[in-house]
């Protein structure tokens, strides 16, 4: 019978990182950040890509005014987007509004369906080892919600007020950072902790005056 390895403990107190060679997970593929959108009368398509553009991912909404009706497809290759864009163009007619992003920023909602925010523009403002921090500089807010019928007849409604109460915040000044492949929601210490043998962090030191 062979004998078994030791298991892997946590260091004890005062042990270095080095000694259990610590580091953030590599970046294994290129982010999605080439996005479009295409906002039609009852759906908005986003398809995404990479700096390759080879494979292309496409997500659609549903307009609702109750849920976030969102579905996500397969991966597509460059023909099959090009005839689904086409026939996009060709339903919709002069009503198709299409543009550009770099990523998703989030969802907002106030008295209707959801709103997308995404990234237009952004600076690169930091790198942590392979992985690429930027500062958002230009957003855009794209409509979830379904088309209000008779337009003309109705008086602005408290959505519209809200929408825009919202819109004067100016977000392409705001202190907003993200990055495709880092979780920046952690410390670098527990992102670094996920590589290590036990999958978990060292102790933290002992405490200490200044």
């Amino acid at each position: 019978m062979a004998a078994s390895s030791p298991p892997q403990v946590p260091p004890t107190l005062g042990s270095s990182w080095f000694q259990y060679q610590a580091q953030l997970p590599p970046q294994t593929h290129l982010p999605l950040d080439r996005l479009y959108y295409y906002d039609t009368p009852t759906h908005v398509y986003v398809i995404g890509t990479n700096s390759e553009a080879v494979d292309y991912r496409l997500i659609k909404f549903t307009k609702d005014d109750e849920k976030l009706d969102v579905h996500f497809s397969d991966v597509y290759d460059r023909e099959y987007m090009v005839n689904l864009v086409k026939t996009l163009r060709e339903v919709s007619g002069g009503s198709l509004q299409t543009g550009k992003a770099k990523g998703f920023l989030g969802f907002v909602r106030f008295t209707r369906g959801y709103y997308m925010i995404l990234v237009t523009k952004r600076k690169e403002v930091a790198k942590i080892g392979t992985h690429r921090v930027f500062h958002v500089t230009g957003t855009t807010m794209v409509s979830l919600c379904e088309p209000q019928k008779h337009q003309f007849l109705r008086r602005r409604s408290d959505e519209e007020f809200y929408r825009d109460l919202f819109l004067k915040f100016e977000l392409d000044g705001a202190y907003l950072y993200y990055s495709h492949t880092y979780d920046m929601t952690n410390k670098l210490q527990m992102n670094m902790a996920g590589q290590l043998p036990w999958g978990g962090a060292p102790p933290p030191p002992q405490p200490h005056r200044i």
